[in-house]
């Protein structure tokens, strides 16, 4: 498998590995501040440490794209959206401590009950998002007017 990337894009793979020894840092900090070896308290705390890190690559990645006329691509990706990855370890590793620490099965009921409260949530949100305009449309409408106002700002 080639890893490819255009412009900046190698910036992704410099953050990712900066990403691990953080996590191992995180992870032995939790160790020593515990007392014990809680693995499951040290999933949750790289759990929060991956949330800024998406937040940087997003910013970084975004930031490069507006700037100039060049993209700035990892695999043919854009290069915010590996920020996506860190998102997921950040869900899925208080999956992991859940199911380790109560029961597998839920666990798993964490993991993929997320799925459909995230696609329910962006509906609800591209509704809400959508609503002013359809409701300024049907008003110009019942009004008799063929041009809708303006939505409201």
């Amino acid at each position: 498998m080639l890893i490819r990337w255009t412009g900046l894009g190698f910036l992704a793979f410099l953050i990712t590995c900066g990403a691990v020894p953080a996590a191992y840092y995180v992870t032995q900090a939790t160790y020593r501040l515990t007392g014990s070896h809680n693995v499951q308290l040290a999933e949750l705390a790289v759990a929060v440490l991956m949330l800024p890190i998406a937040a940087l690559m997003w910013g970084v990645g975004r930031w490069l794209n507006s700037e100039d006329e060049e993209r700035h691509t990892v695999m043919d990706q854009p290069m915010e959206y590996v920020a996506g990855l860190f998102l997921f370890l950040a869900w899925l590793l208080p999956c992991v401590a859940l199911g380790q620490v109560t029961s597998t099965w839920l666990g798993w009921v964490a993991f993929f009950g997320v799925l459909p409260a995230v696609a329910i949530g962006y509906f609800l949100l591209q509704l809400v998002k959508a609503w002013p305009a359809a409701r300024a449309e049907a008003l110009a409408k019942r009004a008799g007017s063929d041009t809708p106002p303006a939505p409201p700002a």
